[in-house]
């Protein structure tokens, strides 16, 4: 799509247009969402075939414009990176200490590559247990229910009190911000959104006052 000319641009535009309620975005989009992850995870053009019946040429076309046009990096970080890494050592670090062997890096890559990224979901399960104690401790547990998570993301039900809002947007962005490895350069960052269901989300600043929050619930 070139609605604008800027990528991001037209990417809220499409979201916004899918939203609206267009039929045949949305299917667009319906459709795209196995090719995209298949990709994102190593699928080559015969499987995005298969997966949508499309021609191997579209699939080709497909692939190449995700790769060279979308997500450059995806490609160089598997063939520049994690490749050669694990074809010398046998070996990829996956985070925290953790290690994943093979004996053959061709078949397993997208395994390794997979392990590379999504391994680091495991500091939002840590994130989750130590809320857990702090909400005990609290005895906010009618109040403060987790419900689910999604590699980098925690979902809390809260009462839609501005100080429970609070008091969890206080407790949780210093957990998830926490340095995890000795010496890290790159900092952990968190922010808190509210809403009434995941499709429709306000963010809150770190240490938002009781009156940023309140203004956003009454605007949702």
């Amino acid at each position: 799509m070139e609605l604008t000319g800027d990528l991001v641009t037209d990417v809220h535009e499409y979201y916004r247009l899918c939203e609206s309620g267009h039929k045949e975005l949305k299917a667009i989009r319906q459709r795209g969402k196995g090719p995209s992850f298949g990709m994102q995870y190593g699928a080559y053009p015969p499987k995005i075939a298969a997966s949508i019946k499309c021609s191997l040429e579209e699939a080709e076309t497909i692939f190449h414009r995700y790769h060279n046009d979308l997500y450059p990096g995806v490609t160089k970080f598997r063939e520049e990176v994690v490749t050669p890494a694990v074809t010398q050592h046998g070996i990829t670090h996956m985070g925290l200490g953790c290690y994943l062997r093979t004996n053959n890096p061709k078949k397993d890559i997208r395994t390794l590559v997979n392990s590379n990224s999504q391994f680091w979901s495991c500091l939002t399960l840590l994130t989750i247990n130590k809320m857990h104690h702090h909400i005990d401790e609290e005895g906010r547990q009618d109040d403060i229910r987790c419900i689910s998570t999604i590699y980098d993301s925690i979902y809390y039900l809260v009462k839609d009190t501005p100080e429970d809002i609070k008091w969890l947007n206080d407790t949780i962005v210093p957990i998830m911000t926490a340095d995890f490895i000795e010496g890290q350069t790159v900092p952990n960052t968190a922010i808190g959104e509210i809403g009434l269901d995941w499709a429709d989300m306000t963010q809150i600043p770190n240490n938002a006052t009781t009156k940023e929050i309140t203004d956003v619930l009454n605007s949702l």
